[in-house]
């Protein structure tokens, strides 16, 4: 237990647990009650200063705050562009507002023109699907579709082509020939025989 005196009444006071405070306990009592007493009314102050910081008033903003432009955005808030932040974020990282939504247009079109089907419950570009029904196989990784007169939407049997993005590795001569022998095994495998 030790004694201590206070700092702003001078008198002894007995202090047992923790750090010890400068102050008996009226005075505690009393310094606190004046904290409190200007801690609210330097909000109040605040709040006179800046009225945005209301919630009242932050709601009444919000009503005539400029919203984001992308028709259909339900964000309320305009960050720059005149785009809410996730529009904006979608538009500096992909070049376009809605370059990381899947929508589809008509006819089951997507906004990047290719032709979207149901296959067992996925939605898949229907070109994909018909390569793979015309090779009887799934694709590889590395494999694309081309189009050969360019639409994208044009998915007869005779206007597809497969193009594989597969290449090695490494420079060495001997994982080019490892390489070469994977792709003639996979794509032409009697040339080996």
């Amino acid at each position: 237990m030790k004694i201590l005196i206070c700092t702003d009444c001078d008198q002894s006071f007995e202090y047992t647990k923790g750090h010890p405070s400068p102050r008996c306990v009226a005075c505690r009592a009393t310094h606190l009650k004046a904290y409190m007493v200007a801690t609210r009314d330097r909000r109040m102050e605040l709040r006179r200063k800046n009225p945005s910081q209301h919630p009242a008033r932050r709601r009444e903003l919000e009503k005539t705050a400029p919203r984001c432009s992308y028709e259909g955005c339900p964000n309320p808030k305009a960050y720059a562009d005149s785009l809410c932040r996730s529009h904006h974020s979608r538009l500096v990282r992909t070049g376009t507002a809605d370059g990381l939504i899947q929508r589809i247009k008509r006819d089951g079109i997507n906004v990047e023109g290719y032709r979207i089907v149901s296959d067992n419950g996925r939605k898949r570009g229907e070109h994909r699907v018909v390569m793979e029904r015309m090779l009887g196989r799934y694709l590889w990784p590395d494999e694309n579709i081309h189009h050969i007169n360019g639409q994208k939407a044009d998915n007869r049997p005779e206007n597809l082509e497969l193009w594989s993005k597969s290449q090695p590795s490494g420079q060495r001569v001997s994982d080019k020939v490892a390489w070469a022998k994977e792709l003639l095994t996979r794509y032409e495998p009697r040339c080996l025989a």
